[in-house]
């Protein structure tokens, strides 16, 4: 068997992803600077300010 029966219900969701879908992607060929390149890591910047309002009821 390629993989081994898991516990999901142990795992939090980092574990998923280190121990399941990045196994899942390097068996279907997905590597970094390859052909199949991914993207692991996306970092997100707000460039505008924000006002916040709250209410209070």
């Amino acid at each position: 068997m390629l993989f081994e029966p898991i516990d999901l219900s142990i795992l939090n969701e980092q574990d998923v992803r280190e121990e399941i879908l990045f196994s899942l992607m390097r068996c279907l060929g997905y590597r970094g600077g390859s052909s199949n390149d991914i993207i692991l890591i996306t970092n997100y910047c707000i460039c505008q300010d924000y006002d916040f309002v709250v209410y209070i009821a």
